[in-house]
């Protein structure tokens, strides 16, 4: 499996990766079940440079933005606070969706490696990355686990 930038020629393909989750989560959570994320959430992720994919031989399989910088969304945490400051050398993980025929095949596992991997290699003094989840989010805990990720 190889990971990089999605085209907005693929808008179709991330649309269905995004729509089984929304699907998925709305089994066990109140996660995107609220027209979020949509069609011009992804297409603003992908024109920013933002949104890459998961690719099994060109097949797009799983998604994950991953935004630079101090998110506004993030800066107040509710019943509790962040152990380091917010900055803009954050590397914040949105939006990560994995094909449901991909799921158990450790492809969040991949994309949160990836992630990783990206932020030691900007090299900046301070930088970090950081998996925000809300109270009625879900984030299987092998993925948790595995990952370096700040949690709030």
């Amino acid at each position: 499996m190889e990971i990089r930038k999605v085209n907005i020629k693929e808008i179709e393909r991330v649309m269905e990766i995004i729509n089984d989750a929304i699907r998925l989560l709305g089994k066990n959570s109140l996660q995107w079940q609220q027209g979020y994320p949509n069609i011009n959430t992804m297409s603003n992720d992908i024109n920013n440079g933002d949104l890459f994919g998961v690719y099994d031989e060109n097949l797009l399989v799983a998604v994950v933005a991953l935004v630079k910088g101090t998110d506004k969304n993030y800066t107040e945490i509710y019943e509790g606070e962040w152990n380091i400051p917010a900055n803009d050398n954050d590397l914040i993980i949105h939006r990560i969706a994995v094909k449901e025929e991909y799921h158990h095949r450790h492809v969040g596992d991949l994309m949160m490696k990836f992630a990783d991997d990206n932020t030691a290699a900007i090299g900046k003094e301070g930088f970090k990355s950081f998996l925000y989840t809300e109270e009625f989010s879900f984030v299987p805990p092998s993925v948790k686990c595995k990952s370096n990720f700040y949690y709030p």
